[in-house]
């Protein structure tokens, strides 16, 4: 997945905000899920916005984002992340990447096999297991480059529309179920582009 790194404000009433941009593989029905992206926070305690690469594999007892040191991101950035399972190691291999500043990172994480699902999405930041405090920061409307999944590792990519992916809108837990993003229509003729906009903090 490729995509700008979105510049982000905090809605009013919020002294604190996140989100986050990503792609995975698996997490359907509670599965493992694997991920990496980036993330793009205001926070009252610091001046401007904080953007980071991550990775993290979440299974049934844990949940813990690593934070990507070394490779740098910032507003208007062009960035990309892939996510891939390899079934005989047992690992998952994350490489994130930094377009505009030409630096890039790869990880492997030994891990149970995610569920088969590919997604490609922009949230509302989970805080602690907690997804009632988080305030959805501002992100405007923000721009999905390119979107692709490869189910054997060695055939030809396949974008979202090939693959029959369900748009999914976002919605508070705690505002009367205020939309909080939706993404727009896919790209015709199974372009891999789409964007998400920002509706509601959640508060």
């Amino acid at each position: 997945m490729e995509w700008y790194q979105p510049t982000v404000s905090n809605p009013s009433g919020a002294s604190d905000s996140y989100s986050c941009i990503w792609p995975g593989i698996g997490g359907e029905n509670g599965g493992v899920l694997v991920q990496a992206g980036t993330e793009a926070d205001r926070h009252s305690y610091l001046p401007g916005q904080t953007d980071y690469f991550w990775y993290e594999v979440v299974t049934s007892n844990s949940s813990v984002q690593t934070r990507v040191n070394g490779v740098s991101v910032t507003a208007g950035d062009d960035v990309g992340a892939a996510v891939s399972y390899n079934q005989s190691a047992g690992t998952v291999s994350f490489t994130v990447v930094n377009f505009t500043a030409g630096t890039s990172a790869n990880f492997s994480v030994a891990t149970p096999h995610p569920s088969g699902t590919a997604e490609w999405i922009v949230e509302r930041t989970e805080i602690n297991g907690n997804l009632t405090f988080p305030y959805l920061a501002n992100f405007g409307t923000a721009r999905v480059i390119a979107a692709y999944y490869n189910i054997q590792g060695n055939g030809a990519a396949r974008t979202p529309q090939q693959g029959g992916a369900q748009p999914i809108t976002m919605y508070s837990q705690r505002a009367g179920s205020a939309v909080l993003s939706s993404p727009n229509p896919l790209g015709a003729n199974n372009a891999p582009q789409f964007t998400v906009t920002w509706h509601s903090p959640g508060i």
